[in-house]
């Protein structure tokens, strides 16, 4: 799946608007939409944030495939486990 369907599918299982969101990870409602929506991708401190939110209730199991474009990967995949 992914990157932006993942984060679409923690913010509603958390219960939270983008701009609820986006306070959290120190951003704008326009970011976490442009994240949504695979045009940009989050930095490594906005991945670390999110995962924390994740945790608590997410199993620790699922994981967020980020394309391989996104800025500092070397290799074709990349999984970030949350």
């Amino acid at each position: 799946m992914h990157f932006g369907k993942q984060l679409i599918l923690i913010r509603k299982q958390h219960g939270l608007s983008q701009e609820k969101l986006a306070k959290q990870l120190y951003v704008s409602r326009q970011t976490i939409s442009s994240w949504e929506n695979d045009k940009t991708y989050p930095d490594l401190k906005s991945l670390l944030i999110l995962s924390k939110i994740a945790n608590k209730s997410v199993d620790s199991r699922v994981s967020l495939r980020l394309p391989a474009h996104w800025p500092g990967l070397h290799s074709s995949q990349c999984l970030v486990h949350l």
